[in-house]
């Protein structure tokens, strides 16, 4: 034989193991989602007419018609068709470990979006853009309910976003599982007063949850019409105008922003049952409970980017309650910021340095309101820096929904769960099942470096991505281990 050849036995059974990959795969889509076969071919990137031939060796094996009876596929099979979703899967596992603290890296799954590359300018069609969602949705479902039918779940916070309401559709057709009689689905942030149909609010996808996974005895807390930030304007107002025990005027913004959400905020029933857990000073002698928040075993959420192109109204509003002195703009979201998780921005390291290059370029242009502060300065920067991430500091301050503390509280929780069901394992003894904590779900490689940030932060527990975004936070995972290379 000659060097180099591969033995055509070795060839044929290579061949033989890529076909039969391919029909556990294409039976799978087709019998729990109903995908199409051109679908399906899309995602295999072979020929309907393969697909068909496909499904016809799947039928005698995993199969029966008419009625597709689905085979519970065994461990290694699962593990054949998570990794043909994405052939990179190892190396992108170990890039997520090298990510996170510690090494606590998530459970990570990679599907087919479809989604394609973005033009000249950075953008995606909208018609494209939700089409990759759409099947994303489909088939990030399959994981989704494995992950609720094999953990324990009581108290679950839901995020807004067009693509969990995806996901949610993509439930639709699967079978349901044993759904726990107890368990409440509840949002995790307000609304902004001109959300729009496609930008599915954390209520509504709440109650979605509650219905294909939750108790039927329990009702969501819908957060309908409760702001989702608080205006720094009317923040700095109400400084001026309280008073402290003393008598004495209270300038913690902290501690006002807190007095304003159980004042205002804590006339909303809901609100209250979900972050407060105490009773309004007028509203009777309810009696306080635990909030919902503190108790929250698992988190769906997606992530976001602070760019120009990002048109969640989420972030709009946020931008617009930064317009006191010295005022937020879009670009400084971008520049200081990576993005958000579940609206907790997370601000990008070494601000102070930042801020003086950034105000130094922009002193050569127009005179901003930053730029007039640097110059008057006379040292560039030295003196509008400490406002600026102050006012940072505060975006998320303002924010009425979950804060990061709450977000990590969870990804610990579960963390410290799972630890503890390893060790139980090890003395040979079976335990409940473990909560789940914060599952992310997320496309496109433009999300990238958000999501780095919140892998770094140790806030995942469950990464649920496509094949576009996973290649971005490989590329992304370099850079931001420069920026922590920069940390003071």
């Amino acid at each position: 034989m000659e060097r180099g050849k591969v033995p055509m036995e070795k060839e044929n059974k290579s061949e033989r193991n890529e076909t039969e990959r391919q029909a556990i795969i294409a039976a799978y889509l087709f019998a729990e989602q109903g995908l199409t076969q051109s679908e399906i071919a899309e995602h295999l990137e072979i020929s309907q007419s393969e697909v068909s031939r496909r499904l016809r060796l799947a039928e005698g094996r995993w199969l029966s018609r008419p009625r597709f009876v689905k085979k519970e596929l065994s461990e290694s099979e699962n593990r054949d068709l998570e990794a043909s979703y994405y052939r990179a899967i190892d190396d992108l596992r170990k890039c997520v470990v090298r990510l996170c603290p510690g090494g606590q890296a998530p459970a990570v799954s990679v599907f087919h979006s479809g989604l394609p590359r973005a033009d000249a300018s950075g953008l995606i069609k909208p018609a494209e853009y939700a089409k990759a969602q759409t099947l994303f949705g489909r088939l990030a479902a399959l994981q989704f309910r494995r992950i609720f039918s094999t953990h324990h779940y009581r108290h679950v916070g839901v995020a807004w976003g067009s693509l969990i309401g995806r996901l949610t559709k993509g439930l639709d057709p699967l079978s349901e599982i044993p759904r726990d009689e107890d368990a409440i689905f509840f949002p995790i942030s307000g609304e902004p007063m001109k959300a729009s149909e496609e930008h599915e609010s954390a209520t509504s996808l709440a109650m979605h949850f509650q219905k294909w996974l939750g108790s039927r005895k329990l009702a969501v807390p819908e957060l309908r019409g409760v702001i989702s930030c608080i205006n720094d304007k009317f923040v700095s107002a109400c400084i001026d105008d309280r008073l402290d025990a003393q008598g004495s005027r209270s300038r913690d913004f902290e501690q006002v922003i807190k007095a304003i959400k159980c004042d205002l905020l804590g006339f909303v029933e809901a609100y209250r049952r979900i972050f407060l857990g105490q009773a309004h000073p007028l509203m009777g002698k309810e009696q306080p409970a635990e909030p919902l928040i503190s108790s929250m075993d698992a988190l769906i959420t997606g992530v976001g980017t602070a760019s120009k192109h990002n048109r969640d109204p989420w972030l709009d509003v946020r931008i617009q309650a930064m317009q006191s002195d010295p005022v937020l703009t879009q670009e400084d979201f971008e520049a200081y910021m990576y993005g958000d998780i579940a609206g907790v921005y997370l601000l990008k390291p070494n601000l102070p340095a930042l801020i003086r290059e950034r105000l130094m370029s922009k002193s050569t242009g127009a005179t901003s309101t930053a730029s007039r502060t640097m110059k008057d300065s006379g040292s560039p920067g030295q003196r509008a820096a400490p406002a600026i991430i102050e006012k940072l500091n505060r975006v998320n301050e303002i924010w009425t929904g979950i804060q990061h503390n709450q977000i990590k509280r969870c990804a610990e929780r579960a963390r410290a769960d799972q630890d503890e069901a390893i060790r139980e394992r090890k003395r040979g003894r079976l335990r409940a099942r473990r909560s789940i904590g914060v599952i992310v779900v997320a496309i496109g490689r433009h999300k990238a470096e958000v999501l780095a940030a919140a892998l770094a932060a140790g806030l995942i527990n469950y990464l649920i991505i496509d094949q576009d975004l996973a290649e971005g936070l490989m590329a992304a995972s370099e850079s931001l281990a420069g920026d922590r290379s920069k940390r003071p």
